[in-house]
């Protein structure tokens, strides 16, 4: 059986994707609508996992392809990345790009929408999380081992959650009377 190293990070990268999902689905405060979304994307991303894990990559020329997504991950990654469209407000990035990412060397995550707070401290804040993104997806995009794609995932999750809470602040904030422009 012939899995190359980087259909076993793309798998990691899938697994370690759905365990972010599960804890999502039991953190405090979660509603039953939310936990089941979330254990839909565990399951499709698990699903992924073991494509990467158990089909052998195709030989072309004599030569390994390396980069080759199999068919039951890409349609699971489809279908996971489609629960978190339609449920922008669990504020998951979709998986298909982080996992995606050991196979082509790059990560092409559709990043939040900015949210250009009025408030300095706000707006501070959402550019250092823009620019630590930017950091963890150079890092996701030339990892090698299980390690730094753990971390750097576990990075990026957090960022997108801690975006989330500081869009909220900042749309609050623009209701004040005194911010409003």
């Amino acid at each position: 059986m012939t899995i190359p190293h980087t259909a076993r990070l793309a798998a990691h990268c899938a697994t370690v994707i759905a365990d972010i999902a599960r804890r999502q689905a039991a953190a405090p405060g979660t509603s039953r609508e939310a936990q089941s979304t979330y254990a839909e994307i565990a399951q499709r991303c698990d699903t992924a996992a073991t494509a990467f894990d158990t089909e052998d990559a195709p030989v072309i020329d004599g030569a390994t392809a390396t980069n080759m997504v199999p068919r039951a991950a890409l349609l699971a990654l489809y279908e996971a990345d489609q629960l978190t469209f339609d449920h922008p407000e669990l504020a998951f990035p979709a998986p298909l790009p982080y996992v995606l990412a050991p196979l082509g060397g790059r990560v092409r995550a559709k990043l939040p929408e900015r949210c250009n707070p009025s408030s300095r401290q706000l707006a501070n804040a959402e550019a250092h999380i823009f620019e630590r993104l930017d950091a963890a997806h150079g890092v996701l995009a030339t990892a090698t081992t299980r390690d730094v794609v753990t971390a750097a995932l576990e990075s990026v999750y957090a960022l997108h959650r801690k975006h989330a809470r500081n869009a909220a602040a900042a749309a609050h904030d623009a209701t004040r009377p005194c911010t409003r422009r």
